[in-house]
């Protein structure tokens, strides 16, 4: 800098004054996140249940329906479906691909910078004396970026529309996925609760039966059948108590809650009433405009198309247009304008195009292999819902039966007209065949709650008539 002239001194200041200015205006300002374990650790164990009940309030989802939002009272079916959308941290990853997708809509309609280039010249040696500084200024932009930007954002619109489907598609699976374990831990509660009579009255026998022995009334084989039916009784309980314990922990990990934490359910919390089932017509034959994961596709199909087309344009020949402006030693001041335009002889863009037609044609298998296995398991779990039904209803009515003869046995036992183990026999019996309906009850449950995933629509409802059937006990108190 000490060898320059002043005006050039000065000169060269400015420009890298300016040089700054402009790097500075046209970045952003980094803020560091690091990946501390306090940070992980919150985002695993669950947010503050304040931040979590403002996100459920603020839930807007094209399929889900509102509810109004009060765990004080326990968690319904319902709530529990949504509190998962809200509070599941796969589904809070799944939902940072639609801020991706927002930014990649602004960047596709961004035109790129000009670009500007700047070089000087300073006379040095003897024969400098009454020379002038040269320099030379040009600037040229990209035209085909306005050829392709239109396109451009058209494919990333169509992305972004994809992508919030998407996510909605996985919110959705996951809100029924909660309804389905409160579901199954409602009926693993009710198994409880049949196992533990069950294993109250196999005691109840075993004593009787060993009575009976000691006075001499009954032989030592019955007493160990009646060991053996104690003890079955006993491992169907640890089982029943084993499988509340893990459908609440499944519950817990869909709503995203710490897995020893207990989730207090509604009191009034019932089974879905599956009376009126809408015709399996009507659910195969607007499936597409219904499910939100071929409704992504399409979109996603959308953008493979606009990715095509501006893959096909972008194959014309690249032209940029600039200007220039120069002066050299002797003062002599020089302006005009060039055009550059690549030929495309060699590279015409054949691979792009080549690799966008091929992903065009394996997102249309994708959506006619998806709408296809969409169909064909809305019809197989339509026609296993018949089916569990009917064995449902049959089931049903020998329980009606078996509680009939259990009534009567029980009278006769009190009058002294049958044997006390005669009754707990019939009643174990009865236990079983409860254990029978209440696997079938789960098994519906299943069945139409993958029916509502499978056909992308809420189907079902409750009343207060299921609400009173499934909560009535399916046995007589023992005596």
């Amino acid at each position: 800098m000490r060898c320059m002239p002043g005006k050039a001194r000065k000169f060269a200041y400015e420009l890298v004054a300016a040089s700054f200015v402009v790097f500075m205006a046209g970045g952003c300002f980094y803020r560091a996140v690091p990946l501390v374990p306090a940070a992980v650790n919150q985002a695993v164990t669950g947010e503050a249940d304040e931040s979590i009940r403002v996100q459920v309030f603020r839930i807007e989802h094209p399929v889900l329906k509102p509810v109004v939002f009060d765990e004080r009272n326990g968690l319904s079916p319902d709530e529990a479906a949504i509190l998962a959308v809200a509070a599941n941290p796969l589904l809070k990853a799944a939902r940072d691909a639609k801020g991706l997708a927002h930014a990649q809509v602004i960047q596709a309609g961004i035109l790129p910078n000009p670009r500007m280039s700047y070089s000087m010249e300073i006379p040095a040696g003897r024969d400098a004396s009454g020379k002038v500084n040269a320099f030379a200024l040009s600037a040229d932009w990209d035209v085909n970026s306005l050829m392709v930007r239109d396109v451009r954002v058209a494919a990333a619109q169509a992305h972004r529309k994809s992508i919030d489907l998407e996510v909605a598609w996985q919110e959705w699976q996951v809100g029924e996925a909660a309804k389905l374990h409160v579901y199954r831990l409602l009926i693993a509660k009710k198994c409880l609760d049949v196992t533990e009579a069950a294993e109250r009255v196999a005691k109840h026998l075993y004593a009787g039966v060993k009575k009976g022995l000691s006075l001499g009334l009954l032989a030592s084989g019955q007493l160990l059948q009646a060991r053996v039916v104690l003890h079955e009784a006993r491992m169907r309980l640890l089982q029943a108590r084993a499988e509340v314990k893990a459908e609440q922990v499944e519950l817990n990990r869909v709503l995203g809650l710490p897995a020893d934490r207990v989730v207090r359910l509604e009191k009034d919390a019932h089974l879905p009433v599956m009376e009126e089932i809408p015709p399996v017509q009507e659910l195969v034959g607007n499936i597409e405009k219904v499910r939100l994961d071929l409704l992504a596709l399409r979109y996603g199909y959308e953008c493979r198309e606009e990715r095509l087309r501006a893959a096909i344009q972008s194959g014309f020949p690249r032209i940029n247009i600039g200007f220039s402006g120069a002066r050299d030693t002797d003062g002599l001041t020089t302006v005009g304008f060039d055009i550059s335009i690549s030929l495309p002889i060699f590279d015409r863009g054949q691979g792009r195009i080549a690799g966008e037609r091929a992903s065009r044609q394996q997102l249309f298998d994708e959506y006619a292999a998806r709408l296809f296995e969409a169909r064909t398991g809305i019809i197989k779990i339509y026609k296993g819902l018949g089916s569990t039904r009917e064995q449902l209803q049959n089931i049903k009515s020998v329980v009606w039966h078996l509680q009939r003869l259990a009534e009567r046995y029980r009278k006769a036992a009190g009058r002294g007209d049958l044997s006390v183990i005669d009754y707990y026999r019939v009643l174990l019996r009865l236990y079983q065949v409860n254990l029978e309906e209440l696997a079938l009850e789960r098994r519906l449950v299943d069945l139409a709650v993958g029916l509502e995933i499978a056909s992308g629509r809420y189907l079902f409802t409750g009343s207060e008539t299921e609400q009173r059937a499934f909560k009535s006990d399916h046995h007589p108190e023992t005596k």
